[in-house]
């Protein structure tokens, strides 16, 4: 429970960066380009865009053969959708079961005037569908386009009210975070 708060709050904090309050394309894209940055870990990444639009990014995990070649074995992918004006409703995560992509959780984003909330939902395989959500995240915008504080919830089945489990007040990111939220992401 902790380690998935913990995720949400990473998410929420990723997109107070670089002055953004709210998740869109150019974010997205920049975070993208951030993390293809650097290639020296043991994951690779791909993407898919339409024009500037990523629409999914796809993770692999690098494993070295003989003769310095290198095998890409795929991970997870990441799917986004975005309202008409380029902001992010859902990111969709798969993972790479017996040759194939299985969905496993997806973030809905819902900007209102005054906040932006993430809420998490799980893959029932039953029913094959997301379950209703479980966990939200708010965090308040300010006349400043600053981050106010930040609230999360949480509910043990997806029709029952959500109950407040912390709030965090947000002041300013420290210099670290963009390396600290791509962590959280991995």
């Amino acid at each position: 429970m902790k380690k998935l708060l913990l995720s949400l709050f990473g998410a929420c904090l990723m997109a107070t960066m670089a002055q953004a309050q709210v998740m869109t394309v150019s974010t997205t894209a920049n975070n993208y380009h951030k993390l293809i940055s650097d290639d020296s870990g043991e994951l690779a990444y791909n993407a898919d865009f339409a024009g500037d639009t990523l629409k999914a990014m796809y993770v692999y995990v690098k494993s070295s053969g003989r003769r310095g070649s290198v095998t890409l074995q795929p991970k997870m992918m990441h799917t986004y959708d975005y309202d008409g004006q380029g902001i992010l409703t859902s990111r969709t995560t798969y993972y790479w079961v017996n040759d194939g992509w299985v969905p496993t959780r997806r973030l809905d984003y819902t900007l209102q005037p005054d906040s932006y909330s993430i809420e998490y939902s799980c893959w029932n395989v039953y029913r094959a569908r997301f379950d209703a959500p479980t966990d939200r995240m708010t965090y308040s915008l300010v006349a400043d386009d600053q981050v106010n504080y930040v609230s999360c919830y949480h509910r043990s089945r997806g029709r029952q009210p959500y109950q407040l489990e912390f709030q965090v007040e947000v002041r300013e990111l420290p210099l670290y975070m963009d390396e600290f939220v791509t962590q959280i992401a991995e």
